[in-house]
């Protein structure tokens, strides 16, 4: 990420104007040692209430590496989850215990597990937080950008916005509702980014394209809708590594567009039938490689398909057990 790379280099650069080297850190080793195991699938459970990550290898009944799960956690309905390069993990909360409390965003360390206390939680009145459902991290610069079913000065929803650090109680520096938005959500909604930072936000029969620095009662600067699209309940988005972009739809269907596409444009590719095994879309992320991981929430299961699958095609990879219950958010980093 731009902005933490420029604050490492500024550190390295007063160490070497003061003679003094700093000695690494436990947190820098155990960051080290995490990303040295991945990449990874990171799955939120939604009717397990619990965070699993995958070997990247996995397959079968695979089980996790690591899972996050207990009541020292803080974990509440995991909607949503994403990485940061040094594998901290990013959780949407879509509930809590109590009627006045409207979700949160709970993060934890590179090897947490088990029954794990968060390290940072991002949670309370100030925070615009209400029934988050996804998440994910800007590439330029390590922002939070969360979604939030309920809400909004529209009562459809927003995107809300926080600094990487976030902790607490506090107002998020940023978000998009209103209007001029078109945002309209219903369901879980799985946001992505391109890697300058321009926003991808599913919105039940469009996707909705923001400019990387958007905030406010904005419109997007493209919107991909119309009946050549063939949209259905849009519920995820994930982009390769060229830019193309995949969407996941209640209607058990993986439609992929185009780089930069807008307007009434058919996909270039449309995954769906029997043979798919895809079952209630709820987590949808794309490799290194340019392969497709859904997460199908009846069957509880991970499917994994080939670049440029196209058709009623049979994954080529299934992940399934006991720890995958009810996934909903899916991650790769």
């Amino acid at each position: 990420m731009i902005r933490l790379a420029i604050i490492a280099a500024i550190a390295s650069l007063a160490g070497c104007g003061s003679g003094v080297v700093a000695a690494p850190t436990s947190a820098d080793h155990s960051a080290q040692t995490a990303a040295s195991k991945c990449p990874c699938i990171y799955v939120a459970n939604d009717n397990g209430t619990s965070i699993g990550v995958y070997a990247g290898s996995a397959h079968g009944r695979a089980r996790p590496i690591r899972q996050i799960k207990g009541s020292r956690t803080k974990l509440q309905n995991p909607f949503g989850v994403a990485a940061d390069a040094n594998g901290n993990i990013y959780v949407a909360n879509a509930a809590g215990k109590h009627a006045d409390n409207h979700g949160s965003v709970t993060v934890y360390g590179p090897n947490a597990s088990g029954n794990a206390k968060p390290m940072r939680t991002i949670g309370g009145s100030n925070t615009g937080l209400d029934k988050p459902s996804g998440i994910a991290l800007n590439p330029v610069n390590g922002d939070i950008y969360v979604v939030n079913e309920d809400g909004g000065p529209s009562g459809v929803g927003s995107v809300t916005i926080y600094a990487p650090g976030a902790t607490g109680n506090v107002a998020p520096i940023g978000s998009i509702a209103g209007e001029s938005t078109g945002l309209s959500f219903n369901e879980q909604t799985g946001i992505a980014f391109d890697t300058t930072g321009n926003l991808y936000v599913p919105n039940v029969d469009s996707v909705l394209v923001f400019a990387a620095d958007a905030t406010g009662n904005v419109p997007p600067i493209r919107t991909i809708r119309g009946n050549y699209t063939l949209l259905e309940g849009a519920m995820e988005t994930a982009l390769d590594p060229s830019g193309n972009l995949y969407v996941g739809n209640l209607n058990n269907s993986i439609l992929v567009f185009s780089a930069g596409a807008n307007g009434n444009v058919a996909p270039t590719r449309d995954i769906s039938g029997p043979n798919t095994k895809l079952d209630f879309i709820g987590g949808l992320a794309i490799d290194g490689a340019g392969n497709a991981y859904a997460a199908s929430y009846d069957t509880r299961t991970i499917t994994e398909y080939a670049v440029g699958a196209t058709g009623d095609i049979k994954p080529i990879n299934t992940i399934k057990g006991h720890a995958l219950d009810g996934p909903l958010g899916i991650s790769i980093r």
